[in-house]
């Protein structure tokens, strides 16, 4: 028993490994790290151009308000058929008046002239009426209403500006009438003033005319085309007869549109 003891040593002896100094090697995955820094980097940017662009971008439901707007004619006879109005608004365009065509549910109205001021458009009808001529003073308004869009703010911002626009256009194109009509500019200047004002106002109609395919405003597509098109047609018919001295009949023209918007 000793000599195994012996032989073998004691059962419950530990050995005590030697301790030797070595270096741990670990590799390194440059891919991975790469891969995680693009990652970063993309993520941080991301982050970035949110906070410059995103807010704006993100679509969300917007109210934009079509103001109100009042506009007074001075009209001079209610006809039946159009034909009839057409021949009258001949005789009282050579007359020196609009011969705008008012249309609505008592028939088709002759318009020599239209006013923001209700004042101008009375005094005016009843000097006519003195004169032995009949005029009758309406008035047409638009009460102002909201629309709902998905789009994003800086959009509806936007948007919105272009309604306020026919009645920007035509308090321009009133101010043009009225210094012609005080003679402080002549009809050639008159004519290069609406001339320019025609190209602002094809400039307008086409960056409105590219909100029309935006997917978030399509269930409104249709008044934005509509609108367009008044921005357009108010200027475009008016400009060849303007050149006679006729701007009357164009602010009868914008201030019919400007107040017909909310049926669009």
């Amino acid at each position: 028993m000793n000599a195994d003891r012996q032989r073998y040593g004691p059962s419950y002896s530990y050995h005590t490994p030697r301790r030797i100094n070595r270096r741990v090697y670990r590799e390194i995955y440059w891919r991975r790290i790469i891969l995680i820094i693009v990652l970063l980097s993309v993520i941080v940017c991301g982050v970035g151009l949110y906070m410059l662009y995103g807010k704006n971008a993100v679509a969300a439901k917007k109210h934009m308000t079509v103001p109100s707007g009042a506009y007074h004619y001075v009209y001079m006879g209610t006809y039946a058929t159009m034909a009839e109005a057409r021949s009258a608004a001949v005789s009282l365009r050579l007359a020196g008046g609009a011969g705008y065509i008012l249309n609505d549910e008592a028939g088709f109205r002759t318009a020599a002239a239209v006013y923001k001021n209700r004042t101008d458009a009375v005094s005016v009808a009843a000097r006519l009426k003195s004169e032995g001529i009949d005029a009758e003073v309406l008035t047409v308004q638009s009460e102002a209403f909201k629309i709902e869009i998905i789009t994003a703010e800086a959009e509806a911002r936007e948007l919105a500006a272009y309604f306020s626009y026919l009645h920007e256009l035509f308090d321009s194109v009133y101010r043009i009438g009225a210094d012609l009509d005080g003679q402080k500019i002549t009809e050639s200047h008159a004519v290069l003033s609406l001339a320019a004002l025609s190209n602002k106002v094809s400039q307008k109609h086409s960056e409105l005319t590219a909100y029309i395919a935006y997917p978030a405003a399509a269930h409104i597509g249709r008044t934005y085309s509509a609108l367009s098109e008044l921005f357009f047609d108010a200027l475009n018919f008016s400009l060849s007869q303007s050149a006679g001295g006729n701007i009357k009949y164009l602010l009868c023209g914008i201030a019919d549109n400007t107040c017909r918007i909310k049926y669009f």
